[in-house]
């Protein structure tokens, strides 16, 4: 057991594997880039609880390739519940984005209309805006990475994150639900991330604010 004062930001990771490039963000080297100590719990899908009072302590939770079917409809519910209290959900899809979309709960709340499935490997669009990743260098992707193409929803309360051009589609997008905000990426967040260069504060960071000599960014991803 570790206590976690409420200063600090709890992360819970969603997923059957490993956390991935996620749990690099409490590396001392770069957990000193935000402006909170970012700390990280991790669970499978099947673990989560049925009320969202049980997701109450968490700041956030990333799901990648997140996959409902392997969530009861109490366990959904809860989900949705706790992003309308005030909780931020980055759920990322590609090869499960069918499932995602078609999900009682979080399906309708999903801040895009998504379509087909690509595999491709050049997003230089994605690598520079989301990675930092730039300059003649960049040869893309070893391998093609499966991306689904999207259309953001007409509604105010959703936010235009990025929109790459040589897929014409939306890759991230953000929607308000009641007092949270629920972010869509439409690849998987280890397929983004696969590149060595690819460093996950970049990745999360939303925005950045000097204190004194030091810029240092905010643990607030994609709003």
């Amino acid at each position: 057991p570790e206590i976690v004062p409420d200063d600090d930001y709890l992360i819970l990771s969603v997923s059957d594997g490993t956390m991935g490039k996620v749990r690099h963000l409490t590396d001392p080297e770069i957990a000193d880039r935000f402006d909170r100590l970012v700390r990280i719990a991790h669970i499978s899908p099947s673990m989560l609880p049925s009320r969202w009072i049980g997701l109450d302590m968490i700041d956030c939770i990333i799901w990648d390739e997140a996959d409902v079917s392997k969530l009861t409809d109490a366990q959904e519910q809860a989900l949705v519940e706790w992003v309308r209290q005030g909780g931020k959900l980055v759920v990322a899809a590609a090869r499960t984005v069918d499932t995602l979309a078609g999900a009682k709960y979080l399906g309708p709340l999903l801040p895009v209309k998504v379509g087909p499935v690509r595999a491709t490997a050049d997003l230089p669009q994605v690598r520079k805006a989301l990675l930092r990743i730039v300059g003649e260098a960049d040869t893309g992707y070893g391998r093609p990475i499966p991306v689904a193409i999207c259309e953001i929803i007409d509604d105010p309360d959703v936010k235009h994150v990025l929109y790459d051009k040589s897929l014409k589609g939306t890759v991230v997008a953000s929607r308000r639900v009641g007092t949270g905000h629920l972010v869509f990426v439409a690849a998987a967040i280890k397929d983004l991330l696969a590149d060595k260069e690819a460093l996950p504060d970049q990745f999360f960071r939303s925005e950045e604010r000097r204190v004194g000599k030091e810029c240092r960014s905010r643990w607030s991803p994609y709003h």
